[in-house]
């Protein structure tokens, strides 16, 4: 009898551990999206020469992930170059902890 509580034991916890793991690398790829999506955004920039539309791409971005968010701000203008300051707002969730953290990132397009 000793045995088996102690095998269903073992089981429990390794499931606990299999499941909190899964959970910190579902939150890992959250945020590598994030980051990937945010290169995406500065490299369409600079292709177009600042002349992509920040609401459609934020419009496309909600389909995917309702909660994030693009802004574009200009810092600076010299004759016809743009320095752009591209900001993604975003949301992790950590599913088995029920914790949700914002994170942001912010680059540069010029």
């Amino acid at each position: 009898m000793k045995g088996i509580i102690e095998t269903f034991v073992g089981c429990i916890y390794l499931v606990l551990v299999v499941f909190t793991i899964s959970s910190f690398s579902v939150a890992g790829m959250q945020i590598m999206m994030a980051r990937h999506y945010h290169t995406s955004i500065i490299n369409q920039i600079q292709a177009s020469y600042y002349e992509v539309d920040i609401n459609e791409i934020n419009k496309k971005l909600k389909e995917v992930c309702p909660t994030w968010n693009v802004t574009s701000t200009v810092i600076n203008s010299v004759n016809n170059r743009q320095d752009r300051l591209v900001t993604l707002t975003y949301n992790v969730s950590l599913p088995l902890f029920n914790i949700t953290k914002k994170g942001q990132i912010d680059g540069y397009a010029r």
